[in-house]
């Protein structure tokens, strides 16, 4: 049977930017989001946490809805300064015409600097870049026939702290409605994290006639524990070819849910590294193995959030270790935001002996955890409420931190090798 095996790494693709088709989970409420958001008379936003999904998400829409797309990163618009050669780039052509005309004008702006003729050849850039702009949206239209015609703006974070992009960015947002635009009927769709998104609304100028012109789509969530089943058997069953039984799936997906919070590249990076560990055991399972998966999944993909929480912790001498009590805690929270007084009763029920009638300042050690340069925490809209500055810390305190069998000291966690 182990001939007919694909690679783990066609089964499992944590950073691909291509749909896996095999592997894909259906999201009905996300998709069917998306598809009215573009369908209807406004741009949209698509959120969610990093790595959650997003990009695959409306691929996938896409290619079921038979939209003509052009994706244009952000980050190309960071490294280029300029939004509008981003777009265009994904619209047309190498050697088209319009295209090289305004790279040779850009260029052109970019040595005036500090010569005198930045005005005048910063004019012809402006004029260049709407000109640019409806050309390539014309160009688009042509692409796209009668398809609906979307310009994807991915990775929409890398922007956010260039005012000039997104100021930029704004403009263009504006520009897509007026009539010698308009004509030719071209969505936009912003991709970003959720933090980001509430800023760039902060950002731009003109918020509330360019909030108008956009829909946010409710943001796309890790996937639920029946997905996540269906993900583990469709992979280990259906793709790896694994005699496992119903139970052993139901484990295997119960654990791999608390660890990556059901965060799709996530889930694809665990079973990756579990799908290595069941080959090296020649193809037999065993819930031990879980252990070990746990221990590669930290070094790979949570270094860097290994070193944050490290640099939280009590020192080892601390009589309570309180605030390793509070990392701990934190770990046991089952919504993206939460209070100070959910973390004290998970405190309270974790640890109740070092706990009972005493004064636990949990607040104090939250907004402790909130400052600094690599905060833990951030504050959610609401005041009096919490988030994780980054989901791979809540994964972190999950897999590395442990209480310990013999009191209620919390260590990390050890592996053999």
């Amino acid at each position: 049977m182990s001939e007919n095996r694909p690679k783990i790494t066609e089964v499992f693709t944590p950073r691909s930017a291509d749909v896996n088709p095999k592997m894909y989970i259906d999201r009905p409420a996300h998709q069917k989001d998306l598809k009215r958001a573009i369908e209807g008379s406004m741009h949209a936003i698509l959120c969610g946490e990093s790595g959650g999904g997003k990009s695959w998400l409306y691929r996938y829409v896409a290619q079921l809805e038979g939209w003509a797309t052009f994706y244009a990163n952000a980050g190309n618009a960071a490294r280029y300064k300029t939004v509008t050669g981003t777009i265009a780039n994904a619209i047309y052509d190498d050697g088209d015409r319009e295209w090289t005309e305004y790279s040779q004008t850009m260029a052109a702006k970019v040595g005036a600097f500090g010569t005198g003729g930045e005005t005048e050849t910063g004019r012809n850039y402006e004029i260049k870049s709407k000109e640019l702009l409806l050309k390539a949206f014309k160009k688009a239209r042509e692409k796209s026939g009668e398809k609906v015609a979307v310009v994807v703006v991915d990775n929409l974070e890398a922007i956010f702290l260039k005012l000039d992009l997104m100021e930029e960015l704004g403009n263009i947002i504006l520009l897509v409605d007026d009539p010698d635009y308009a004509k030719y009927k071209i969505k936009i769709l912003l991709v970003g994290v959720p933090a980001e998104v509430v800023e760039y609304y902060q950002r731009i100028e003109n918020l509330e006639t360019i909030a108008n012109r956009l829909k946010e789509i409710p943001a796309v969530t890790g996937l639920n524990w029946g997905q996540i089943e269906e993900f583990v058997r469709r992979g280990f069953v259906g793709q790896l070819k694994m005699n496992l039984t119903v139970e052993q799936v139901t484990g295997i997906a119960k654990h791999i849910e608390y660890v990556t919070l059901g965060i799709a590249q996530r889930l694809h990076e665990y079973c990756e590294i579990l799908a290595y560990n069941i080959q090296d055991s020649v193809w037999k399972y065993d819930s031990a193995l879980l252990e070990n998966a746990d221990h590669k999944f930290l070094i790979s993909s949570l270094k860097k959030a290994y070193s944050v929480i490290d640099g939280c912790m009590n020192e080892r001498k601390t009589k309570a270790g309180r605030r390793n009590q509070v990392l701990f805690s934190l770990g046991k929270v089952k919504n993206s935001e939460f209070d100070l007084h959910e973390i004290e009763e998970i405190l309270r029920k974790e640890f109740p002996l070092s706990t009972s009638n005493t004064a636990l300042a949990v607040g104090q050690m939250m907004a402790e955890l909130a400052s600094g340069e690599k905060p833990l925490l951030r504050r959610a809209p609401k005041a009096a409420n919490y988030r994780f500055a980054d989901p791979r810390y809540l994964m972190c305190i999950r897999v590395m931190l442990r209480k310990a069998s013999d009191s209620e000291k919390v260590i990390k966690a050890t592996w053999r090798r």
